[in-house]
């Protein structure tokens, strides 16, 4: 058996793994006698039947399948062996591998070496607030204030307030609620736009008619940015205006929730590596099983959601590949730079002070604590450093 390397891209590895025929026939005698051992051929005794009568009894293919894998978990192994710090993750390709060519590959991923932030530079990008900044914080001021009037004439709109009724039945009384159409947070929602106030209409969703009725519709009424609304901010004039927008934004800035954005987005840019193609994989198959569940809660398929969307299965996996690919490299960078990271028991009980005594005493789940711990104290010391080093404190 003869290993090398066939190609290495970043932390990418493709090996090029040859046997001469040799190895082949004695490997392919050795599963040729595991199967001898395991049928049964009449008029012989266990062990004891021709090559050619144990071959049509378990087939050429078979013992072609399970001689690849006895080739394969070999070739690993000593992969392995000799190359310390890979992923286990291993994809094989045996398309070209044949009697007469006695050659298949081995894909596999090394861990990556990786780089921590420059806290100095994600600072002065935090303090690098430009003009648009402000002007699209002001918009977020005018949204959070904006007040909803009733609307008497005209239909529902994207972004009007609208109280309506709706029953499953005739039998059944109606039920009132009130949504903000366009948030996406009940069903019916896409079926008012264009109704009026008081119209009835019967719709169908899931096989369920529905029969709703518009009560009432208020649209959104944002404030002016005059002298008035700027005074509510203690400013004087627009400049000063613009000057304690950009307070708010350096304020908000330094919210932990923001800080953490910041790192992880830093971390994933100056970290380029490849991930093993099962990871997404499994991780995307988790998302979408999830999202059965969720909803089924609500009476959904995941058919009947993806119809809805205009969207095919396909196209949802290649969305949730995209965040899994982001989530498992923020994770595996988390894991490699937190490594050294000393978590304490006193740590675990501060974490989880109602589960300390069975987190303490589980070694596995002790363990497993403790390596999401690593990650947690890393991701707070950072962002302790760069609220000392950007002066949060008197922000």
């Amino acid at each position: 058996m003869n290993i090398s390397i066939k190609s290495e891209d970043k932390n990418k590895l493709e090996f090029e793994v040859l046997y001469d025929l040799d190895e082949y026939n004695n490997i392919y005698n050795k599963i040729l006698n595991k199967f001898r051992n395991r049928v049964k051929i009449p008029g012989f005794r266990p062990g004891k039947a021709p090559d050619n009568m144990v071959k049509n009894a378990v087939g050429e293919d078979a013992i072609f399948e399970e001689l690849k894998k006895e080739i394969r978990d070999s070739s690993i192994e000593k992969i392995f062996k000799e190359n310390k710090e890979l992923f286990p993750s291993i994809e094989t390709n045996f398309s070209e591998f044949s009697k007469e060519n006695l050659k298949f590959y081995i894909t596999t991923y090394k861990i990556p070496e990786v780089k921590s932030v420059d806290l100095n530079e994600i600072v002065n990008n935090i303090k690098d607030i430009k003009e648009e900044d402000i002007d699209k914080k002001i918009k977020q001021l005018q949204e959070e204030m904006k007040e909803f009037v009733p609307k008497e004439q005209g239909v529902v709109e994207d972004g009007d307030y609208v109280i309506f009724k709706y029953r499953f039945n005739k039998e059944e009384d109606f039920k009132e609620i009130a949504v903000i159409v366009g948030e996406k947070r009940n069903i019916l929602e896409d079926y008012l736009i264009g109704l009026s106030k008081g119209e009835r209409k019967e719709i169908s969703i899931n096989s369920n008619n529905i029969e709703i009725e518009i009560s009432e519709i208020k649209n959104p009424k944002y404030p002016e940015i005059n002298e008035e609304f700027i005074k509510d901010f203690g400013a004087n004039n627009m400049d000063e205006f613009k000057s304690k927008v950009k307070d708010i934004i350096l304020k908000e800035r330094f919210q932990d929730e923001y800080l953490e954005r910041m790192i992880q987005e830093k971390l994933i840019k100056i970290n380029d590596f490849y991930i093993p193609e099962t990871y997404i994989k499994d991780e995307t198959y988790h998302k979408i099983e999830h999202l059965k569940e969720e909803l089924l809660k609500s009476g959904y398929t995941l058919e009947e959601f993806l119809n809805e969307r205009g969207e095919t299965l396909e196209d949802l996996e290649k969305t949730f590949d995209v965040n899994s690919t982001v989530e498992i490299a923020y994770d595996i960078i988390l894991d490699i730079l937190s490594k050294d990271i000393e978590v304490t028991d006193d740590d675990i009980k501060n974490q989880y002070p109602d589960n300390y005594e069975f987190i303490i005493n589980n070694e596995e789940q002790k363990s497993r604590v403790i390596y999401y711990l690593k990650k947690v104290k890393y991701l707070r010391n950072i962002i302790e450093e760069l609220k000392k080093i950007g002066g949060a404190g008197g922000i």
